[in-house]
């Protein structure tokens, strides 16, 4: 933030810091009134947090202890949801379609009340987060300052709020993540692996985390990956049981495509699959997830190409190579969020780590043009990312997803950015690190 007024600096940071804690003592004061798990609006409608549903899944993984049931059946969903909230019926079954160990994992959260419950996810939801925080801020040349305004924006936006407030699962794939690419960048391969099979719990970006992996830590990595997989397979069968383990892809096709359960909102979603869906409209869902797809294959080859030019570089300085990896790693982190096939505004936690790096990646840069757009996008996101959400109907009038224009924008930015260096870099691949 160079060439910024001292006072503005910090009046920034107060005003972040200040809209975080009142954002937080409101969430606080809805857990409080009981009506943060499961509540009726306005309009009398019920209402349900992702919690809720992560709570009753692991309600049914206890049931599965003592009698053999389908997990996947929308009407035992249902009738295990009323025990959580008899008083309060959605109008449709708020369907689970998660992975079985996904049940199986929160099944201990379930010997305590869900408002207790939920207050013991969340914290350690934050530990989690401020480990994965204190790794990435360490491995910068961010100062106090610097590092005090990252934290503070990434707890102000929305997206961490909301992951919160619904008790998602944004942040532990965050952790796992963050871990594994610590490991990566430490060529420990076999235990980036095993940190990457937790990814597996919200299975939409494993591919793009097995490709990144695999091209980085080869064979290692995909065993590691593999063991971790196997051993959560292991315990959905010791807890719920092999036909529940066996039953999930036919669980996860009718969760995406039937009207009858509650479960999918793609139009809501904040990325390129959201995107489709808004200008194909309901009459062409077939042409949309055919193009979604599509994007999505497309996605997972540019990540590759990232990480096999990294490869053919060769030989690199030190100083360079750790560059070059979070390029590599802030680029994929920003492609799988967009070009996911499930990716909501609370997973743009996961570019926590991207929107860091790339600030301290263009320090050096921090005049041109490119990287000052690209600078505004990051530091006005903690607060746009509200407004963007406030008022998605009004611009989905318009046919807008607005925080997927933000997160495009970013990666065009980023990416031209990227390659200009990698341009210049390949002509005098020694002399742009060494000006850093």
């Amino acid at each position: 933030m160079k060439g910024v007024q001292p006072k503005l600096k910090t009046g920034y940071l107060v005003f972040i810091a200040a809209w975080a804690l009142l954002a937080y003592c409101g969430l606080a004061t809805l857990w409080a009134q009981g009506s943060l798990i499961v509540w009726r609006d306005a309009d009398g409608k019920a209402r349900f947090t992702d919690f809720f549903v992560h709570y009753n899944g692991g309600l049914l993984a206890r049931d599965c202890l003592s009698s053999k049931i389908n997990i996947y059946d929308p009407q035992v969903q249902a009738r295990s949801q009323e025990r959580i909230s008899a008083s309060i019926k959605p109008d449709r079954p708020f369907f689970l379609q998660q992975p079985p160990y996904s049940f199986a994992l929160f099944m201990p959260l379930t010997f305590t009340s869900p408002a207790i419950a939920y207050l013991v996810w969340t914290v350690i939801g934050c530990l989690v987060l401020a480990a994965a925080l204190r790794y990435l801020l360490t491995h910068t040349s961010l100062g106090k300052f610097g590092k005090s305004l990252a934290t503070f924006s990434v707890l102000a936006a929305y997206p961490s709020w909301l992951s919160f407030a619904f008790g998602q699962t944004a942040f532990f794939n965050f952790g796992a993540i963050i871990l594994s690419l610590a490991c990566l960048q430490q060529s420990v391969p076999l235990a980036a692996g095993l940190a990457a099979s937790l990814v597996l719990v919200k299975i939409q970006y494993a591919p793009a985390i097995f490709l990144l992996g695999f091209l980085r830590g080869g064979l290692k990595f995909i065993a590691g990956m593999a063991l971790g997989g196997l051993a959560l397979v292991l315990y959905s069968v010791l807890i719920v049981g092999w036909d529940n383990v066996i039953g999930w892809p036919q669980a996860l096709f009718m969760g995406e495509t039937s009207s009858a359960v509650t479960g999918v909102w793609p139009q809501h979603m904040q990325n390129l699959r959201g995107y489709i869906t808004l200008i194909c409209g309901p009459d062409h869902r077939e042409l949309a997830n055919i193009a979604t797809f599509i994007c999505f294959l497309g996605g997972l080859a540019l990540i590759s190409f990232l990480w096999w030019r990294i490869r053919s570089n060769g030989s690199v300085s030190a100083i360079n190579a750790e560059r070059q990896f979070k390029w590599a790693a802030a680029l994929t982190l920003l492609i799988m969020t967009a070009s996911s096939l499930h990716t909501h505004i609370y997973d743009y936690v996961l570019i926590a780590c991207s929107c860091i790096w790339l600030w301290d990646l263009t320090e050096m840069n921090a005049s041109k043009k490119a990287v000052v757009a690209l600078r505004f996008l990051i530091l006005c996101f903690p607060i746009s990312s509200w407004f963007l959400a406030s008022f998605l109907e009004n611009f989905q009038e318009f046919y807008i997803q607005p925080a997927t224009v933000w997160l495009l924008s970013v990666i065009t930015l980023a990416g031209s950015i990227y390659w200009k260096e990698q341009t210049a870099q390949s002509q005098a691949p020694d002399d742009l690190t060494a000006s850093s």
